[in-house]
């Protein structure tokens, strides 16, 4: 599972992660932050995912060369658990194409059969500070390549602006991570590829935020 971090500021009021392994120290993520009120994050959140240009895929996003890729969406809290639809992207559509939960799952099992490892999707609502049901602030994007190669991601989001972060990366991390794999004059190891996409995921999504309005200190 690959998530996106941003430190939270001295102050946050945050709330301890629920799943840990024994003896693992909780794990916080912050749910407010000092400065702008709650409610005006919240509204610019909402605002961001009904914009078309930050709640559809990103065409310059698409990795080099690849099959398929799909993507979860962007949730505005208005999907139930049970029917939240994918993003379907091929090399051979210029606009992506909207899968209902049923045909995402039935093409997550095709893909199985064809080799590739067993997995499902179930994505639940949130909650908030206050115990309110939320959007969810998770995604998920599952990309195929050339050569037997495929690239599976899952990031959690948090704060107010967690669920365009994952959004983002998961969208912005395969293409990074296959562009560099198809590097004929590439000598890294698929470790140091991988930790560098990371950093290279961490700097997009900076940028992205800026050019957004999106106050990065407590979310990610």
């Amino acid at each position: 599972a690959v998530s996106s971090a941003a430190a939270s500021p001295e102050g946050a009021r945050a709330t301890p992660a629920t799943r840990r392994t024994p003896g693992q120290a909780p794990r916080f993520k912050p749910v407010s932050l000092p400065g702008p009120d709650d409610d005006e994050l919240r509204n610019k959140a909402a605002e961001l995912c009904c914009d078309p240009a930050v709640a559809r895929p990103d065409p310059a996003m698409l990795p080099s060369t690849f099959t398929l890729q799909l993507l979860g969406f962007l949730d505005d809290g208005t999907h139930p658990s049970d029917t939240t639809p994918a993003w379907l992207r091929s090399p051979d559509d210029q606009e992506p194409v909207e899968l209902d939960a049923s045909a995402a799952a039935e093409l997550l099992e095709e893909l199985r059969s064809t080799g590739g490892p067993r997995v499902a999707v179930h994505s639940a609502l949130g909650r908030d500070a206050t115990g309110a049901s939320a959007a969810r602030q998770d995604c998920y994007s599952v990309t195929h390549s050339l050569g037997d190669v495929a690239v599976y991601v899952v990031c959690d989001g948090f704060g107010p602006f967690g669920a365009v972060a994952a959004f983002r990366v998961a969208q912005c991390l395969p293409k990074l991570l296959l562009d560099a794999l198809q590097l004929d004059e590439t000598t890294e190891a698929p470790e140091q590829i991988v930790t560098a996409s990371m950093s290279s995921v961490s700097a997009d999504l900076i940028q992205f935020a800026a050019l957004k309005g999106m106050d990065l200190r407590g979310s990610g």
